[in-house]
């Protein structure tokens, strides 16, 4: 019968801190800290010492102790004191306290040849320690820990047994020079040690059984409390764990924890197939041979995640420099498939999304679409900082071939998530016996392990290789997209109000032109009135004077001629995609003047053109729409104001590769204090109810989207002046 969930938590809860026993191979005493009185002791003491454990129980220390109570006392503040050697009635004793709240815990036992010679042993310890030094990888260094721990204390073999995320044990390196079973590359179940007994391997480095078949010493109390031992390094073990030991066929053992970033990592498991004593100086050198191997993994680690943060944080500065070139050119979709293998690159991953609202993009293996919406709606509450990361997929939601996932939200307006996969890493484990079989009850309830611990071969599946902590850690500098993204967003958004204001201002102006096209036509209207007139007149004389009468055919074919051109001008403004081509501003400029020439000399204005002749590229409509504007608003601004002798005077300017163009009048200019704002949309210098306040705007936005240009405005002494800067055709 196999153990359940429960009866697993139950084997959690056995308080292994307080056995109220010892291993026999010491005595104990705990002594009031205040009153310096004896509370409790081992039975055992009178085998070491000729008096016994109640005779001792509720006296002060020094009455049969006065060497150790004068220690104690210098040693009193001392968080943990080294070992000290004590002769007592000609046997000698290594004592080692340390202090437990208000309780000090005393424990002795017999010194061994080693204790009296640690010269040697600290020798031993600087050349095992330097060896160190030679690894080249995690999993070497672990041997040559394995190895030197070997070489310290004798044992025959020696595993180094490293945790994964589930406290699962993996043997990584393994010194085996003993008649034992290797178990290098093998797995142990979580169970193998119960979550106390991690706790205490994290707050106490070496652990040490010299006999698995020892009989635990109880303690004689005083106080009801039990005595807390977490401490004690004769603490007695449990007795599931001493089963354990014997099923393995070990009759003694040393383990030394592998500390990382204040977690237990690892553990180095010293076994022996025979009892094997150790004298208490060699444990304390292994001791500080764990604590200095220690230091030295925790840096290599460090190393190891730093340089591999740096490479992924080299990968991101590259690929956001080039999302935000590609963006700046095309959408955020298209510039996200377009550096697809470089979000792979980014996170080591298989396969990799884009979602923003309902759109999705998606590039490498990845799981089918409607899963992936699936997926970020149900791990949407379980982010963390906007982050979510599992390499167990599954437990989740069921998915074939892919097991990682690590999903950021970069923006929560619009909301952004780039949700990275990993596929599923199939491999084949080998464990220590059958892992569902770890612990069993027998018929009378009893809680004991699994006798055997041959190899148990089982296929993993549903997992990913994990996210490296380095990888959730440069996850984070891809928030900074999100700014990006919402940038590009209010962008888009606001060329997408534009495009619509600019179709507005279109068919707002339309009114406007065929105001100007019914001013234009006025004229030509009349004549063509006058000239159909006189031909009643003529009629009698066409005999006799036949040129007249093709000289009025002349005269009003040319006159219709314009008011076509007139509409041709109106239709072409309202076409979406006008043709681009190079075309001469000088050309423009006059076309546009020859049509507005009844209504300048009607107003007495004198229009000039200056200097080159240049081309420039682009719209030659939209050119034309501008130039018509900024000439109308000169007219409208000198007739306003009735300027004495007015002008428009435009003039033409190349400086290496930009074209200027000056167009200025002698109107007065405008205020300082609307020079700012005069091509901000809806705003007007015009006198009421005669200006939209759009043509100066849509001037602007014609010059800058449709020509690369510029557009300024200047007043000067006479007017105002409008300064139009272009690259020159032949440079584009």
């Amino acid at each position: 019968m196999t153990l359940n969930d429960q009866d697993l938590n139950e084997c959690d809860k056995e308080p292994i801190h307080i056995p109220s026993a010892i291993q026999p191979h010491g005595f104990f005493l705990a002594v009031d800290a205040n009153t310096m009185t004896v509370i409790a002791a081992s039975s055992n003491i009178h085998l070491f010492l000729t008096f016994s454990a109640q005779q001792i129980l509720s006296q002060p220390l020094y009455i049969f102790f006065p060497f150790l109570h004068q220690w104690v006392q210098e040693e009193n503040n001392a968080a943990k004191s080294l070992p000290k050697i004590f002769t007592i009635e000609s046997s000698q004793y290594i004592f080692y306290i340390h202090r437990n709240h208000m309780t000090l815990i005393l424990e002795g036992e017999p010194v061994l040849n080693a204790d009296l010679f640690p010269d040697t042993l600290a020798q031993s310890l600087v050349h095992e320690t330097i060896g160190l030094t030679k690894a080249s990888s995690i999993d070497e260094l672990c041997l040559l820990g394995a190895q030197a721990l070997q070489h310290l204390s004798g044992f025959g073999r020696v595993m180094s047994y490293r945790f994964d995320e589930d406290f699962n044990g993996w043997v990584n390196a393994e010194a085996n020079t003993a008649p034992m079973e290797s178990y290098l590359n093998h797995h142990f179940p979580a169970g193998d040690i119960p979550a106390q007994a991690r706790e205490l391997y994290r707050t106490n480095l070496i652990r040490y059984i010299p006999n698995a078949t020892y009989i635990p010493v109880p303690l004689q109390s005083i106080v009801s409390e039990p005595i807390d031992m977490s401490q004690s390094t004769l603490r007695s073990v449990s007795p599931i764990h001493l089963e354990y030991l014997r099923n393995m066929d070990v009759a003694s053992s040393m383990s030394l924890s592998i500390i990382v970033d204040g977690k237990l990592w690892g553990l180095f498991a010293c076994h022996h197939p025979s009892p094997l004593p150790l004298a208490y100086t060699i444990r304390y050198y292994c001791e500080m041979f764990i604590g200095l191997f220690n230091a030295l993994i925790q840096e290599r680690l460090s190393n190891e995640s730093l340089q591999l943060f740096f490479r992924l944080k080299n990968r991101y500065s590259v690929l956001k420099e080039a999302f935000q070139t590609l963006l700046d050119r095309s959408d955020l979709h298209t510039a996200f498939t377009a550096l697809g293998s470089s979000w792979l690159e980014a996170m080591d991953s298989d396969g990799v999304c884009l979602l923003q609202n309902s759109e999705c993009s998606v590039f490498g293996t990845v799981p089918p679409t409607s899963y992936i919406r699936e997926l970020s709606s149900i791990i949407e509450p379980l982010h963390e900082k906007d982050l979510f990361v599992s390499h167990s997929l599954g437990d989740i939601l069921l998915t074939d071939s892919i097991s990682g996932v690590l999903s950021l939200i970069i923006s929560h307006n619009p909301r952004t998530e780039i949700i990275w996969f990993r596929r599923e890493w199939v491999k084949i484990l080998k464990w220590a016996g059958n892992p569902d079989k770890a612990t069993i009850i027998d018929q009378s309830q009893r809680i004991s392990p699994r006798k055997s611990f041959e190899t148990f071969t089982i296929e993993q599946r549903g997992k990913s290789i994990p996210w490296n902590p380095s990888h959730l850690l440069a996850v984070q500098l891809y928030k900074e997209l999100g700014s990006i993204v919402e940038l590009d967003n209010v962008n888009r958004t606001l060329k997408h109000q534009n495009q619509i204001l600019i179709q507005q201002g279109k068919m707002a102006m339309m009114g406007e032109m065929i105001s100007a096209i019914s001013h234009q036509w006025k004229q030509p209207l009349n004549a063509l009135s006058i000239l159909i007139d006189s031909l009643t007149v003529l009629v009698d004389e066409c005999d006799r004077n036949p040129k007249m009468i093709a000289d009025i055919k002349q005269k009003s074919m040319k006159k219709i001629a314009f008011m076509s051109e007139s509409m041709d001008v109106f239709s072409n403004f309202f076409k979406p995609d006008a043709e681009q081509t190079s075309f001469s501003i000088h050309q423009i400029i006059h076309e546009v003047y020859n049509e507005l020439i009844p209504q300048l000399h009607a107003h007495n204005i004198e229009f000039r053109i200056d200097g080159d002749t240049a081309l420039i590229y682009g719209s030659k409509n939209a050119f034309i729409q501008v130039i018509l504007n900024l000439l109308v608003n000169a007219d409208d601004a000198l007739m306003e104001k009735n300027v004495k002798s007015p002008f428009i005077h435009c003039t033409l300017e190349q400086k290496d590769t930009e074209i200027y163009l000056y167009i200025c009048d002698n109107g007065g200019g405008i205020p300082p204090e609307y020079l700012e704002t005069i091509f901000i949309p809806y705003f007007s210098t015009k006198m009421y109810g005669t200006g939209r306040g759009l043509g100066l705007y849509l001037s602007k936005l014609i010059i800058e989207e449709h020509f690369g240009g510029k557009i300024n405005a200047i007043n000067t002494s006479n007017g105002i002046c409008f300064i139009l800067t272009f690259l020159a055709a032949h440079n584009l």
